[in-house]
C-alpha cells in the first residue's frame, strides 16, 4: 500500500512540477538567444502588449501562463502560439501571441488583443514586429497589406466610403494556432471621437448593415516576408 501511495505521489509531482518546470528560464539566456514563442512573450517589451501582461517582470509573466479563476491559457510552443483571456479589470481581455518565420530563418512577433470598453464595446488592437538583433522592430505596415472598407462592402456602397470612415474603422486579426493563415474581421466604428459628422457615421451604418464579406484571410508568404489577401468569405 506504501508503494501504490508513493508512486501516486510521485506522478501527482511530476504533474504538477511539469507546470512550473516548463518555464523555469533564466532570464540573462532568454534575452541573449529566444528559442520559443515562451521566450518571445516572457521579453518582449511591455508596452508592446496589454498592459495586464506588460507590466509584470519576467518571471511574473513565465508563472501568468498558469490558468486560474476566470482565466483560460494555450500555450502551444510547437506551434508558436501563445493565447490567455482573462478579466483584470471590469472587462475582459483576449491576448494572442505567435511568430511567422521569414525565408532567411528571421521571426516576425504577431500580437493581437481584443476586449470590451464601456464606450464602444469591442476594441481590437494588433501589431507585428520583426526581432532583430535583439531588438523588437516594428514592422505591421511592411507585413500586412491596406486594410480597408472596401474589402467587405457590398460593391454599390464603395463610393460612398469617405476617407474618414476608413480612419476610423477597426479591424479584428485572428493569429492561428495552425498554420499561417490570418483571419481579419470588420469590428467597426465607434460613434464616440470617430472625426465624423452624425449624417456621415449613419451613413457608414447604413454600409455596415450591407457588408457583403463577414471576414477574409491573410495568407503569409515566407518567401516574399509578408503577408497577401487570401479569400473572402460572404455573410
Amino acid at each position: 500500500m506504501k508503494k501504490v501511495l508513493s508512486a501516486i505521489l510521485l506522478v501527482l509531482t511530476v504533474l504538477t512540477g511539469s507546470i512550473y518546470g516548463k518555464y523555469e528560464k533564466k532570464e540573462s539566456e532568454v534575452k541573449k538567444n529566444p528559442k520559443d514563442i515562451v521566450d518571445f512573450y516572457a521579453i518582449i517589451p511591455g508596452n508592446y502588449i496589454d498592459s495586464s501582461m506588460g507590466s509584470l517582470s519576467f518571471q511574473e509573466r513565465l508563472n501568468y501562463l498558469e490558468k486560474g479563476p476566470n482565466k483560460e491559457v494555450i500555450v502551444d510552443t510547437k506551434n508558436a502560439y501563445i493565447y490567455v483571456s482573462t478579466i483584470p479589470g471590469d472587462y475582459s481581455v483576449k491576448q494572442t501571441i505567435v511568430y511567422f518565420v521569414k525565408s532567411d530563418k528571421t521571426k516576425i512577433i504577431a500580437v493581437s488583443t481584443t476586449g470590451e470598453s464601456g464606450e464602444c464595446g469591442e476594441y481590437s488592437i494588433f501589431n507585428f514586429y520583426e526581432y532583430k538583433n535583439g531588438k523588437f522592430n516594428y514592422v505591421t505596415d511592411q507585413v500586412v497589406p491596406k486594410l480597408s472598407i472596401d474589402l467587405f462592402a457590398d460593391a454599390k456602397d464603395k463610393k460612398s466610403i469617405t476617407s474618414k470612415m476608413n480612419k476610423a474603422m477597426v479591424y479584428k486579426i485572428v493569429l492561428p494556432q495552425f498554420g499561417t493563415t490570418c483571419k481579419v474581421y470588420p469590428v467597426g466604428i465607434c460613434e464616440i471621437d470617430n472625426s465624423m459628422d452624425p449624417d456621415e457615421y449613419n451613413k457608414y451604418l447604413q454600409i455596415e448593415d450591407r457588408f457583403a464579406y463577414s471576414y477574409l484571410e491573410l495568407k503569409w508568404n515566407k518567401q516574399k516576408c509578408k503577408f497577401e489577401f487570401g479569400k473572402k468569405y460572404k455573410k
